[in-house]
């Protein structure tokens, strides 16, 4: 039996997700206003893996992308800005059609 198997533990899933993963994504923005760029790796690895349980292949990319800048010798501040933003219009997308799922 896969968890696609199983409808109810689908719905407590997404549920999850949509409660835990705006929370997620402003940790990520915190972080980035502090410049605590270990913080924004380890919640960008976390985002980046919820994604793609998903299939939500091109935000995966994005934190991905996030995950490794926050590891960079000299991370430039600016590029995360873009990126952040850019996982902020995935997730209300994403949002928006899990919401259409589970309601």
């Amino acid at each position: 039996v896969s968890l696609l198997d199983d409808e109810a533990l689908v719905r407590k899933y997404l549920q999850r997700f949509k409660e835990d993963m705006p929370l997620l994504l402003q940790q990520i923005r915190t972080a980035w206003d502090a410049e605590q760029w270990s913080e924004i790796s380890i919640h960008a690895h976390i985002y980046k893996s919820q994604m793609q349980y998903l299939n939500e292949k091109e935000a995966a990319d994005i934190a991905f992308e996030l995950e490794k800048k926050s590891v960079a010798l000299s991370p430039v501040k600016a590029e995360f800005e873009i990126l952040i933003s850019r996982l902020e219009v995935h997730l209300k997308y994403t949002l928006e059609e899990i919401r259409k799922i589970i309601e």
